[in-house]
């Protein structure tokens, strides 16, 4: 749940930099596909909402979901987004608000490929819609930047784990994981140690989203997930990734 997809400028990891799947334990990665984790992680939920809109090409819920997951501070979403937006799926072409989705999806610039994407947007832009672009910064800065995301989610991770029965510490507690089909219906139960499931990597919403980050990152520099400039999405293997156009 982690990516998107084939790099028009792939960089190197520097040689100490870790692996992706060293960055989670395999436990701690089956955990982040559990009902558990998903259903109270509002980004997770309505990415995976808009990944499986978009693949049966329903483009207004995908449009739809991949906002919600934005607002959250998920920068792929927020790429989707704003590809949707570049290309009218799901609504009328926007190439100011394209660019200016992209704009936001990379304000961490930890990500070359989303600063590649928005350059390419700027690019084939006419000035009319570069300043329209510049006007709809406020608003859109407003609603999806990581300070306004990371307040959303304090409230999201703080009501939900107040809602639940905590297990006593050193017993396990069964997590529902899904199947390898990411159907709600095929589902594997799963025991693990409260300590995990309760890590703050996963409930303190700055770890949770430098944990993610660096996650996507790794996985795009390492080869894992790739991304271009105008294509469309795939969901391969329970990943999402854009493909170039045919």
């Amino acid at each position: 749940m982690f990516a998107t997809g084939a790099a028009m400028a792939q960089s190197t990891p520097a040689p100490t930099a870790p692996k992706p799947e060293k960055l989670l334990s395999t436990q701690e990665t089956a955990m982040m596909d559990s009902v558990g984790i998903i259903r109270s992680h509002p980004d997770l939920l309505h990415f995976r909402e808009g990944v499986i809109a978009y693949n049966k090409k329903d483009f207004k819920k995908a449009r739809r979901s991949f906002h919600l997951s934005g607002l959250y501070g998920d920068k792929i979403s927020q790429a989707m987004l704003a590809e949707m937006n570049w290309k009218g799926e799901g609504g009328p072409v926007d190439r100011p608000r394209a660019y200016a989705l992209m704009d936001i999806a990379a304000e961490r610039a930890t990500n070359p490929d989303l600063l590649n994407i928005r350059e390419k947007y700027r690019e084939a832009m006419t000035e009319a819609e570069r300043q329209k672009a510049i006007a709809l910064g406020d608003d859109i800065v407003s609603k999806y930047s990581d300070d306004a995301a990371l307040k959303k989610l304090a409230i999201a991770f703080r009501t939900d784990r107040l809602s639940r029965i905590r297990v006593p510490p050193g017993r396990l507690q069964s997590v529902l994981i899904h199947g390898d089909d990411g159907n709600d219906e095929n589902l594997n139960a799963e025991e693990v140690n409260p300590s995990h499931f309760y890590a703050s990597k996963f409930w303190e919403p700055k770890e949770y989203m430098q944990m993610r980050d660096d996650v996507t990152n790794r996985m795009i520099r390492n080869g894992r997930v790739k991304v271009k400039f105008g294509g469309a999405v795939e969901d391969v293997n329970g990943k999402i990734k854009i493909v170039p156009k045919k």
